[in-house]
């Protein structure tokens, strides 16, 4: 699969972080005795630095673990998918993501009772967070998060 990493045609050398559901260590899906499967990246690294003035198009490979497409009923249709971003710029140790990717997810997953109420803080989701606003790009969109099977992961 290849994507590009491009956020504006002025910058010569950008930072894309390529994250499997925004987190590099497992996160929890709505079931929470059902981990989220990993990615297994090369080289043990789920970060890439990439000189868009050499190529501005990046190819990535990574691995799964397992097959993780069981969905249980206290999840949503999607819950059990990988989605890729390309940010640009690196995150510090201790700087977490956003768990949320866009608030039709927590409105999602409010209507189906996984989380008390859909009001999370604009810094908690993605698309409104002030610290990546304009700092992201999705390489994977929302209406198409890859199924964990070993054949999208070989793509």
């Amino acid at each position: 699969m290849a994507g590009i990493a491009s956020l504006s045609p002025g910058r010569a050398i950008a930072s894309a972080l390529l994250l499997a559901s925004l987190l590099a260590s497992p996160a929890r899906a709505g079931n929470e005795e059902h981990v989220r499967t990993p990615v297994l990246w090369p080289e043990s690294s789920c970060a890439q630095v990439v000189d868009r003035s050499r190529d501005p198009l990046l190819r990535f490979d990574y691995a799964i673990p397992y097959e993780d497409t069981d969905l249980t009923p206290d999840e949503l249709p999607d819950s059990r998918r990988h989605q890729f971003f390309a940010l640009c710029r690196q995150q510090a140790m201790s700087e977490l993501l956003p768990n949320w990717v866009t608030r039709s997810d927590v409105v999602r997953a409010a209507g189906n009772k996984l989380i008390a109420n859909a009001d999370i803080e604009a810094a908690e989701v993605l698309d409104e967070s002030s610290a990546w606003a304009g700092c992201f790009v999705r390489i994977t969109a929302d209406d198409a998060r890859r199924p964990i099977t070993y054949d999208q992961a070989a793509e």
